[in-house]
């Protein structure tokens, strides 16, 4: 994690696989900040898809 002004900042890569990075990008958004920016993500389509499953279980909803 770095601090660019005051957005924390993960790298998509490390969010997928190390399990205390991803602890500290959760932990971040829920009790400090309400948001991080995550760099350096793939570019093909799915990959907020991949990151999502790594958190919890994903399911489609009629909200859209």
């Amino acid at each position: 994690m770095s601090e660019e002004g005051n957005m924390p900042t993960f790298q998509f890569k490390k969010l997928l696989n190390d399990d205390q990075e991803l602890y500290k990008w959760l932990v971040t958004m829920i009790t400090q900040t309400g948001i991080a920016r995550v760099e350096n993500a793939p570019k093909e389509k799915g990959q907020l898809q991949i990151l999502g499953e790594r958190v919890g279980y994903l399911m489609e909803t009629t909200y859209g």
